[in-house]
């Protein structure tokens, strides 16, 4: 029987998530798997992965920091969370 995939009970500082989540939010994929440490494997660029089931109500409690620091200014356009979810 195969090993039961533990998830990591991580208390980290809503800067360090909110970092992890900066790409989905802004582009709508996990380019570089930042959310890996969040028990989140990149699969594929399908709109039905795990990390975009979960972004609704991550957007909810960080999307408004995201938005306040300027997090998708770097992409062109409005961010995918925004587009999506409409303001947190």
């Amino acid at each position: 029987m195969p090993r039961r995939q533990r998830q990591a009970k991580r208390r980290a500082s809503p800067e360090a998530e909110l970092e992890a989540w900066a790409t989905l939010f802004a582009t709508g994929h996990d380019f570089f798997s930042d959310l890996k440490e969040w028990g989140f494997v990149r699969e594929s660029f399908a709109p039905g992965t795990a990390a975009r089931a979960a972004a609704p109500e991550a957007w909810k409690r960080l999307g408004r920091i995201f938005l306040d620091r300027g997090l998708g200014d770097a992409f062109n356009g409005e961010p995918w969370a925004l587009k999506q979810f409409g303001e947190p």
